[in-house]
């Protein structure tokens, strides 16, 4: 999905200069990319398919010990990945077959984790460890949501944030991912996204939403339009305009939205019994 005048581009923007004569930023970042999509993604494999390919070429072996790739991928500034990520996954979801969309829809999939990072003052100050853990004992976490394609598994794109403090959620961290979205997709995702808010701001835009339902939002299923057992219609009222969205935008969603609740069971070992909802269309 990358050619090598795409990196090259990235490399120059980013203005990477190394004097190693082996591990150049391409090599580097050429190596980075192969350990990660490997069986065995340790540094020392990563070396030894490098020098197998060096001596593929002609070329003398460079030392199997890994200090070279390690301290050259150091190097490769932060910026580089991110400018990379919204190429290589779109190019991969716009080769996807549309018989692998559903009902002709593509399907794309958010969530979010935290991830750990080493316990240097930099990390520290960018992203503070956790409050439950004592100064010390702990290591910075960082919040990242991800938008992927259900057909081919494809990052479409990615958000990093601090785990903690004002306007640091996932649902702050969602919206900058938008951009990632068509008109007329599916959006994927659990009940921590499942708010009025999000769903009219992706309706907003053309896009259906399919969520599990927040434990904290009360179905009744006598209320509203019955459309079988356990399933209904019933409009969400627009709630309180919360502390991270702006007034203009808040004052431009809808006062509600027809929303169709319904209750899914499945049957086997593993599964729960799931509450969810999915916005009123014709399928």
């Amino acid at each position: 999905m990358l050619t090598v005048k795409d990196i090259v581009d990235l490399l120059s923007q980013a203005c990477v200069e190394t004097c190693d004569r082996i591990f150049t930023p391409l090599v580097t970042l050429w190596t980075f990319l192969r350990q990660m999509h490997r069986d065995d993604p340790s540094c020392r494999a990563a070396v030894a398919r490098l020098n197998a390919t060096r001596v593929a070429q002609g070329l003398e072996p460079c030392s199997p010990l890994t200090g070279g790739d390690c301290k050259a991928r150091q190097h490769l500034p932060e910026t580089l990945l991110h400018r990379l990520e919204p190429l290589s996954g779109p190019r991969l979801q716009q080769q996807v077959p549309t018989a692998w969309h559903w009902h002709g829809r593509a399907v794309k999939m958010v969530d979010g984790s935290g991830v750990s990072m080493p316990d240097t003052a930099a990390n520290q100050q960018d992203s503070p460890q956790p409050g439950s853990q004592a100064p010390g004992v702990g290591c910075p976490v960082a919040r990242l949501v991800v938008v992927w394609s259900l057909a081919c598994g494809a990052v479409l794109a990615a958000a990093v944030g601090r785990l903690q403090g004002k306007q640091t959620s996932a649902l702050m961290l969602f919206p900058r991912l938008h951009a990632s979205l068509e008109h007329h997709d599916v959006v994927l995702a659990d009940r921590f996204s499942c708010s009025y808010w999000e769903v009219a701001l992706l309706l907003g835009g053309g896009i259906e939403v399919v969520m599990r339902l927040h434990q904290r939002r009360v179905v009744d299923f006598r209320r509203g339009q019955r459309w079988g057992h356990e399933d209904h219609v019933v409009a969400w009222t627009k709630p309180v305009r919360p502390a991270w969205m702006d007034e203009a935008p808040s004052a431009a969603l809808p006062a509600t939205v027809e929303m169709r609740e319904l209750r899914v069971q499945a049957e086997g070992v593993g599964y729960v019994e799931l509450t969810g909802y999915v916005q009123r269309v014709n399928l």
